[in-house]
């Protein structure tokens, strides 16, 4: 499951939207040999959005989004952000069923905690003899040259959904358990038959990741209860952690802060992770994605900080069209623009009747 953030990623880029429910039920897909993914705890049910399916690790509802972003596009996103293992070539892919390492999965949660930017990985400065003397000396990578892979938005989007992961999700005893309040994300992941055990987990300044598992997948545990990557690879993970954010060196690990998504940005997250039957919204004929994009640019066209502000102090309302909330943006900001024209209007009328000119200062 730690793979499954490659698939909302490729989601999202192919136009999906983070609020685009999707059913939480078992199907069988006649087209790949009858194949029946399930889900880990056996419940079935209701509807999630992209930030719930992830952050509960929704199986049933992760293979219909991959099927909408594309097995071909997800398989492709995966190699741009550094996976080089064995990918399957069907929808299984969105289970993370190809043949990944922990060192590939570090290179792709590195992006998402650079903001879309892939980072090279680099472990060794130079080769030394005993004496001291350098035999070799390698060039360290220079990070104005990495690659971006992902825009800023859709990481951000990303990090918000992983974030969920541990405040809600399936990594949420790194907070009661393990005491970590500060801001991560990550994701654990699990395999066939408790095979394998897995948590990734990162801030901006540092990622860590833990696989617990045997190159002989035979040997695995024998219950979900200890051998999910929640009970055998994030204790691993939490106990490494809290000894970083003690440690008086690494003060700036543990205070570090994500990047605020934009306010545009935010409220296209700003609805219920789960809801028990699917929600009727508005016609697509009067809200779909182009609406949003155009939402987008009428918000780009205000002012940064006028438009933020009013974001916040107005949040959307629920049931409220994109258009409909555009709309009572605009009119706040109008009304805005009318009271410091006023406010200019009454302080040049006084400085030309005090001081005879028209100076406004």
């Amino acid at each position: 499951s730690t793979f499954k953030p490659i698939v909302y990623t490729q989601a999202l880029r192919s136009g999906m939207l983070p609020c685009e429910y999707t059913e939480n039920q078992l199907v069988r897909y006649e087209q790949f040999d009858n194949w029946e993914p399930r889900n880990a705890d056996g419940k079935y049910g209701g509807v999630y959005s992209m930030e719930g399916a992830l952050s509960h690790s929704v199986n049933t509802t992760t293979v219909q989004i991959a099927l909408k972003a594309g097995v071909d596009s997800i398989r492709y996103l995966a190699r741009d952000l550094g996976v080089m293992g064995e990918l399957p070539l069907g929808p299984a892919i969105a289970l993370g069923t190809g043949n990944v390492s922990l060192m590939d999965m570090l290179q792709v949660y590195g992006t998402y905690a650079n903001r879309g930017v892939r980072p090279e990985l680099f472990y060794l400065d130079r080769i030394e003899t005993a004496d001291g003397r350098t035999i070799v000396a390698f060039k360290r990578p220079n990070p104005d040259e990495f690659e971006r892979v992902i825009n800023e938005d859709h990481a951000d989007m990303m990090i918000q959904m992983m974030r969920s992961v541990v405040d809600s999700g399936t990594a949420r005893a790194l907070r009661y358990r393990y005491g970590l309040y500060g801001e991560f994300a990550g994701k654990t992941g699990t395999t066939q038959n408790q095979s394998d055990g897995w948590f990734i987990g990162y801030n901006p300044k540092l990622v860590a990741g833990v696989w617990v598992g045997n190159e002989n997948p035979h040997i695995h545990f024998k219950t979900m209860r200890y051998g999910q990557g929640s009970a055998s690879a994030l204790p691993i993970w939490g106990r490494f952690m809290q000894k970083v954010v003690k440690d008086p060196d690494y003060k700036y690990i543990k205070r570090t802060k994500f990047v605020p998504m934009r306010d545009t940005v935010a409220a296209m997250m700003q609805c219920p992770p789960y809801l028990e039957e699917m929600p009727v919204f508005v016609d697509l004929e009067e809200e779909d994605f182009w609406d949003i994009l155009e939402f987008q640019e009428e918000m780009e066209a205000l002012e940064p900080r006028t438009r933020d502000s009013l974001i916040r102090t107005y949040p959307r309302r629920s049931n409220e069209t994109l258009s409909e909330y555009s709309r009572r943006i605009k009119k706040h900001n109008d009304r805005l623009d009318r009271k410091r024209r006023r406010q200019e209007n009454r302080k040049e009328y006084w400085n030309e009747r005090l001081f005879g000119n028209k100076r406004k200062n």
